[in-house]
């Protein structure tokens, strides 16, 4: 049997640790371990995740002695990693029955492969009913170069907790970047395309579990600080990575375009609410990332929409209730599309 490292980095979820830790020890076909990593919680976690380790041989619990945060934390977890495979899972997440034999399937099969994923679930503050295991699951292979596109056109398509990579190549990419707090997962599994091609499962490998945010009001709070993150996950992966890519440093203009064409909607629409300092900051990222701003269709419909002025386009057009995100947003359909559909992840349909 293949041999699978589970880590499982925890903070102030003891109430949900319990599933996730069973999740992992409840699969078949492989040989499991579990470290839990403790990042000083200051709920019960402690007890919980020694009663776990006491319960199960398999199970191991470790309690940070500072607060390393989650990339810390995982880092730390990756240097643990000693099994032919391995999984970062987050404590309120779970595996679904077989998804580390599923995966392990894949990597024996494809030595050139280095991370397979799969479709994640969806669920809330209560956990997921149990669900079929599948065999023999049906997989695709695609080549680094065409993942990498997928995440600079679309964003990062891998829902974390079906993530399985190959402990050998880990060591070779190195470890998550804590400069990039929010993307450190896309840089990371961008990393591994550049070394080769990647697999994706088409049924679903982890419950992967939703707070409370809304995606409208996330959206709105962090647009641009998401944006510029993202920017430069990309950035550094092409420029250091994918020499071999000709063409990627294209797909990174075509990024910067189209989220530039963005903050001009959003600036349109802090205009229309009178907040000009929000206005402000998008027209400023918009400035900064479209090379020819001025020839940009959004930005000619944002000047146009001010020329008109908020009584005149108030009458034209109603007010509508919902979300302010724009339909063609770049990385919508990672967002609440796929939540509403109660699954998130990417199946590379007709490749």
């Amino acid at each position: 049997m293949s041999s699978v490292d589970v880590v499982i980095p925890c903070y102030n979820y003891a109430h949900y640790l319990p599933f996730a830790v069973e999740s992992a020890l409840n699969q078949r076909d492989v040989d499991v371990r579990v470290l839990i990593l403790d990042d000083q919680s200051p709920d019960n976690t402690p007890e919980v995740g020694a009663r776990l380790a006491a319960q199960d041989p398999r199970v191991t619990y470790q309690r940070n002695e500072k607060n390393l945060g989650l990339i810390g934390t995982a880092n730390k977890g990756i240097e643990w990693a000693s099994a032919d495979y391995y999984v970062l899972l987050s404590a309120d997440d779970a595996l679904t029955p077989g998804a580390l034999a599923r995966a392990a399937e894949v990597l024996d099969k494809h030595p050139r492969v280095h991370l397979v994923y799969g479709r994640a679930l969806v669920m809330g503050a209560e956990n997921h009913a149990p669900i079929a295991d599948v065999a023999n699951a049906r997989h695709q292979v695609i080549s680094g170069a065409d993942f990498l596109r997928r995440n600079v056109d679309f964003t990062n398509p891998v829902p974390s907790p079906t993530a399985i990579i190959r402990t050998e190549a880990q060591r070779r990419v190195g470890p998550y970047n804590p400069a990039l707090p929010h993307t450190s997962d896309m840089e990371m599994w961008m990393r591994f395309a550049a070394l080769g091609p990647v697999a994706v499962i088409q049924d679903a490998q982890a419950f992967y579990r939703v707070h409370n945010a809304g995606m409208s009001e996330s959206f709105n709070a962090q647009a641009l600080r998401d944006r510029r993150e993202i920017i430069e996950t990309c950035t550094l992966v092409i420029e250091n990575q994918c020499a071999h890519i000709p063409e990627a440093r294209q797909w990174l203009l075509g990024l910067k375009r189209r989220f530039a064409d963005e903050a001009f909607w959003l600036a349109g629409k802090a205009w229309e609410k009178g907040e000009d300092e929000k206005m402000q900051a998008r027209l400023d990222f918009a400035r900064a990332h479209h090379p020819q701003v001025w020839g940009s269709r959004a930005a000619w419909g944002f000047y146009a929409k001010r020329a008109l002025g908020r009584r005149v386009l108030q009458s034209l057009r109603p007010s509508r209730a919902g979300s302010e995100t724009p339909t063609a947003a770049a990385g919508t359909e990672a967002g609440s599309y796929q939540a509403q559909t109660g699954e998130i992840g990417w199946w590379p349909e007709g490749h």
